[in-house]
């Protein structure tokens, strides 16, 4: 008996530690009535407040149907990115009791960031005006400045920069010494992709991957990235701006920010 005990025992600490570690940071799946605004609007977990700092029918729009991908759990609608250079701007709740093995000091408050932690990140995305040229999906942000000075606290681009071809992940720094920039191998244009990201966070910088088209529910192997980041500048992240330039018009959708792969590609 004692050492059934003695097992049992075992056997839920090892569950009990491997559902700590899957947290949900974050989820917005634009469920909200179409041809809305996205300033305003408060949809979603995880989020501190609703969407704001853009204008009215400006930036992006919500728009029916919803994005699907093969095999990935999706509800609500979609994104359009209008391509107008109208960022919209959200903070993620940092000050939840499940995320405070997660959380820093950021240099505006609490942030994801902290060494020896590991974030995902996962949204569905498509370049609806492909072939043109400019920048589409969403900056992770330290901390939220309104007006000219907005990118002085973007910290990470993720989707397509201007000029570029392909899915890609860049450490923004508006051309200071931590600024970095990692090419993937796929062409951003009209077809619906899953992009997934993963942030291995270490003392003094980052690790990163992004996947795409990863099978949903299955945990990717790291050979297999589209590219790879070994060594991104040190950062914060508590908030993020989604938003198009350019006249480049982009559908973003099923944004997931979470502990494990499960989380951002959930299988349905």
């Amino acid at each position: 008996m004692k050492v059934k005990i003695i097992l049992f025992s075992i056997i839920v600490g090892f569950l009990n530690q491997n559902f700590s570690q899957a947290t949900m940071i974050a989820y917005e799946g634009f469920d909200y009535p179409t041809r809305s605004s996205l300033n305003g609007l408060n949809g979603g977990t995880g989020w501190k407040g609703a969407w704001f700092g853009g204008k009215a029918n400006a930036g992006s729009l919500i728009v029916d149907p919803n994005m699907t991908f093969t095999g990935l759990t999706t509800s609500g609608k979609k994104s359009q990115q209008k391509g107008d250079d109208v960022r919209i701007f959200r903070y993620m709740d940092m000050e939840r009791s499940e995320l405070a093995s997660l959380v820093a000091d950021g240099t505006h408050g609490k942030a994801l960031g902290k060494p020896g932690t590991t974030v995902w990140v996962s949204f569905l995305i498509a370049c609806t005006s492909y072939p043109k040229l400019a920048h589409g999906g969403i900056h992770f942000m330290d901390g939220v400045e309104l007006g000219e000075n907005y990118k002085k606290t973007q910290r990470l681009q993720l989707g397509r920069q201007n000029m570029g071809t392909h899915w890609l992940l860049v450490r923004v720094d508006q051309g200071g010494p931590a600024a970095g920039k990692w090419d993937g191998t796929v062409t951003s244009d009209a077809t619906v992709r899953l992009l997934v990201y993963r942030f291995d966070f270490k003392d003094t910088s980052a690790e990163g991957w992004m996947w795409v088209d990863p099978i949903p529910g299955q945990a990717p192997n790291d050979g297999k990235a589209d590219l790879h980041a070994p060594k991104i500048a040190k950062f914060f992240m508590n908030a993020i701006n989604v938003g198009s330039g350019g006249g480049a018009t982009f559908d973003f959708d099923e944004l997931r920010i979470g502990t494990t792969f499960k989380d951002v590609a959930p299988q349905k």
